[in-house]
């Protein structure tokens, strides 16, 4: 926590149910509540002596969280480097499934997650210098590939969600415009090569948008997409393909 925070409750919990699925699971869940005028986290060490951990197997981080403002997930790999995403947190508990390519650097370049030393979720207050009430309460966290019905995560307009990634048969490409438009949605193989058999064109309404993509005839592999909107808009990101 930084200065101007103070800890009203902080505590630690065992998981009370054995985990039965198929993925990483990340012990212990978290309950706190206080106060800030800057920001209060808490993080994770995947292990001990924070050795990192390859967990490059899955494709999505999945966790139940209920709490206050946004909420700032990041990866701290093990030579240090950064990835993040964020959240807006309800009262009501929910299941947020995060693909790995929400996860960016300050470049905005995506990651896997291989190499994860730290899990880190930290609450910023929503104006700096003001005294914020905060609560989180965080549980059952694991890596996965299960494919879980998603809720698109917020209005950024920067940010686009593709889901499910990896791809078996078909994906939504989730994202959001200010005003209607139109769009060029295309994919490109590892080379940089357009698949033209896979260009999209549409347009888009106000708000959330969402556009299918069909495997069809994709190998399976690596592909990028990219999204470009008469609006002057582009979002890009990664697609696998089992």
């Amino acid at each position: 926590s930084a200065a101007g925070t103070n800890v009203i409750h902080y505590a630690v919990k065992v998981n009370e149910e054995t985990y039965r699925g198929e993925g990483y699971p990340i012990e212990r869940n978290i309950d706190l509540e206080a106060t800030t005028s800057n920001y209060i986290g808490v993080y994770r060490a995947l292990s001990p002596r924070f050795a990192a951990v390859d967990l490059s197997d899955y494709a999505n981080m999945v966790f139940t969280a209920s709490g206050t403002g946004i909420l700032n997930v990041r990866l701290i790999k093990g030579d240090g480097e950064v990835f993040f995403t964020k959240i807006s947190l309800s009262e009501e508990s929910k299941t947020y499934n995060l693909e790995q390519d929400l996860f960016k650097n300050e470049g905005g370049q995506s990651t896997d997650f291989s190499d994860i030393k730290v899990l880190t979720f930290e609450m910023p207050a929503t104006i700096a210098g003001t005294l914020e009430q905060k609560q989180l309460k965080l549980s059952n966290i694991e890596f996965t590939n299960a494919e879980q019905p998603r809720i698109f995560i917020d209005e950024d307009i920067t940010k686009s969600v593709l889901s499910p990634n990896p791809l078996s048969e078909a994906a939504f490409l989730y994202f959001f415009e200010q005003r209607p438009a139109d769009y060029v949605l295309e994919l490109f193989d590892l080379s940089g090569k357009s698949i033209a058999s896979h260009t999209q064109k549409g347009s888009t309404q106000q708000g959330e948008n969402r556009i299918q993509i069909n495997r069809n005839n994709l190998g399976s592999g690596i592909y990028f997409y990219r999204l470009k909107s008469s609006n002057k808009k582009i979002w890009s990101g990664r697609l696998l393909v089992k």
